[in-house]
């Protein structure tokens, strides 16, 4: 299995989150989640992933999917939730894609995304057999 390394932040706090029931639960207002919404809508990333997220833990996944590919940020936080829906079994992109985006990442200075990079495409060539 490819093994990807989370974004500091958001990512791993909902993941610790998701895998402790003692962790405080992400459950934001009705309010709250509109506003996040618009704030998206207006390209505020921290928004995009804070509404991902919240999709994600409820385990809709094709809305979490959407607002991660809303974002437009460069520190690798949008693109490493995508993967993290990718290793969750939602796969509505595939391999080679997921690939591309966290090449691209690592171009644009992404030093997280060039890990996960590196890492995914190691794993991947040993599965090919290459």
């Amino acid at each position: 299995m490819v093994k990807i390394i989370l974004s500091l932040g958001v990512a791993v706090g909902i993941a610790i989150g998701s895998q402790n029931p003692s962790f405080p639960t992400f459950s934001p207002s009705p309010h709250q989640l509109t506003q996040w919404k618009l704030k998206c809508g207006k390209g505020d990333t921290q928004s995009c992933l804070l509404v991902g997220n919240y999709y994600y833990l409820q385990h809709q996944w094709k809305k979490a999917y959407r607002f991660f590919l809303l974002c437009k940020d460069k520190n690798g936080g949008c693109l490493n939730n995508l993967a993290l829906l990718y290793f969750s079994g939602f796969r509505p992109i595939s391999r080679a894609h997921l690939l591309l985006m966290f090449k691209r990442a690592c171009k644009m200075g992404d030093k997280i995304g060039c890990l996960n990079y590196q890492t995914a495409f190691k794993n991947w060539q040993k599965e090919r057999g290459r």
